[in-house]
Formats: C-alpha cells, structure tokens, sequence
C-alpha cells in the first residue's frame, strides 16, 4: 500500500485501515508551526495536552478532536519551555493526579520531576543507575504512573534491550515513597517500545510499538512504507508474568509515531487513544523526512 502523501507531505485528512484489521486509524497533518522531534503525549485536561521534544522541550498543547469522524480540528501549540536535563533528548513524559509531572531523557539515560516551568525538582538516581547499562540513545523511551493500580509508582521501559537484558526487556517499577525501583518484570517485545498509557477501565497498559523495518538506504523513495506501528494491552498476572494481546497494528509510511494518549469519546461512546508523530528530517546515510501526523484510534 503506497503512502497517502505526496512529496510535500500535503493531504486531506484519510482513513488508514490497520493490516489486521482491529480498529480505524483517521490521519490529520500537524500545523508547520509546530516544533520537530515531538515524543510522549500526557493529558492535563480536556483538550489540553503535554508532550516533550527532542530538543529538551516541554511543550504544551491544545488538540480538538472531531468526535464524529475522528479529523483533527485544531492543534495549537500554547507554551514551550526548556527542561534542563544534562542532556537534551527527552522521550516520556506523564503525570500524576496530583499534577506532578515526570519526564525521562533518553540520551541522559535518567528520568525527572519536573515543574510546568521546566525546573528539575528531583532526578531519580535508581533509576539512572539501572539505565546506565543501556546503549546510546536507548535509555528509558516510556513512562506512566501509577499503572496496574499501582498508587504511587512510575513504571518505566527502555526502548530497546540494554547490553545487559538479553532477549527482554526490563519493565521497572519505582517507588516514589520509598525512592527506588521495588520490582521488574520481563517484556517480549515485538518492535521498539514508544509510549505506554494507562486503561483506566481494566487496569491495562496500552503500549505503543513501533519497527522502523527497512535499511535508511532505501528510504528516499517516496512513499514507501517502511514504519510499522502496534498498539497491545498489557496485563500484570499474579504470577509477576506480561500478557499481551495486539490490538492494532498498521504501516504508517514515513510517519514516526511516538505518543499515545486518550482522545475525547466518539459520538457513539467508542473510546479513542491519539498518536502524536516525531517530525523530523535525518540528512544521514540519506535525506529522510519524517512527517508530522495527528491519529486518531478507534480502540473499542
């Protein structure tokens, strides 16, 4: 299936059918204004989001949904501020219901509270000491807390296996009481994990994954599909074991989606999550521009 762009990146918002055919994905093209390199994707409330950039950004949002037909209605960019991590490449970015706000940094391989301001309030040294392992740019890309209903804990992932993980991948959980990582849980990933986001109805994770699956040389040609994204629930069983059940799956082309967050309901009730895309443009080995989409899920 050839990509729905053209090679300006200029089209109307259209209807992707995932390849397994769980649910409907609506794409709408990101405002130009918006900054490049956005990951992760919080909501404060309503329509208001947070999510964080590549270039050590908090940046906050306003996204309006169509509640009929999924389109993007506006997207608007109210505030940015600079997060002073030791190095600027944040990835997750969640919050609490207290509204305390959690970001990790993924070249910097630690996570942070931060202020809405931007200012570091505290860097999580467990945490830090355990990504250490990790190789360059593979540190902690997703966060969420209190997942699995756990109160009171960040669960955190890095993107790929660090040196010392072998086939898993490490899901930790940290205890924000007691300052440290209380437990870890081994993850079959199929692709890279993006995001994560919490499913207030069961108690699930829905993790994003996504497969960058074709070498850069070949990635000039217009339109090729070369992402691939899923979205799975994950459960916590009794026994400390992951179950995961694929939801969604789909070839996005050269959209690189790598924040999910729960959209405003359907006007028929269906719930929604929303994918924010990194726009980007890589110059190395070849020219590749990475387009900036909003989606919008139907996950039930």
């Amino acid at each position: 299936m050839l990509s729905p762009f053209n090679s300006k990146g200029v089209f109307a918002t259209s209807v992707l059918l995932a390849l397994t055919s769980f649910a409907r994905m609506v794409e709408s093209p990101l405002p130009d204004n918006l900054p490049g390199g956005l990951s992760s994707l919080c909501r404060i409330a309503g329509n208001e989001y947070y999510a964080v950039s590549d270039r050590g950004e908090l940046v906050r949002l306003k996204i309006e949904i169509d509640p009929g037909s999924g389109s993007l209605k506006k997207c608007e960019m109210t505030s940015r501020v600079r997060v002073k991590t030791r190095v600027s490449d944040l990835e997750a970015v969640c919050r609490s219901p207290d509204g305390r706000l959690f970001v990790t940094d993924d070249c910097g391989k630690s996570a942070y509270e931060i202020t809405p301001s931007g200012k570091v309030v505290k860097e999580f040294s467990a945490l830090k000491a355990e990504f250490s392992s990790a190789k360059y740019n593979l540190g902690a890309e997703a966060m969420e807390f209190g997942s699995f209903g756990a109160k009171g804990c960040l669960w955190t992932v890095t993107e790929l296996p660090r040196t010392c993980d072998g086939k898993y991948l490490k899901l930790f959980k940290y205890s924000l009481e007691e300052d440290r990582i209380v437990s870890s849980y081994d993850y079959d990933y199929d692709y890279a994990v993006v995001d994560f986001l919490n499913d207030p109805k069961d108690g699930s994770l829905l993790v994003l994954e996504r497969d960058i699956g074709v070498k850069p040389k070949l990635a000039f040609w217009r339109g090729l599909n070369y992402i691939t994204i899923k979205i799975f629930r994950v459960k916590l069983k009794n026994d400390g074991t992951i179950e995961k059940t694929e939801l969604f799956k789909a070839n996005t082309g050269s959209v690189n989606y790598e924040g999910m967050e729960w959209a405003e309901p359907s006007t028929d009730g269906r719930r929604r999550v929303i994918l924010i895309s990194d726009k980007a443009v890589t110059n190395r080995p070849v020219r590749i521009e990475w387009l900036g989409r909003v989606a919008v899920i139907d996950i039930e």
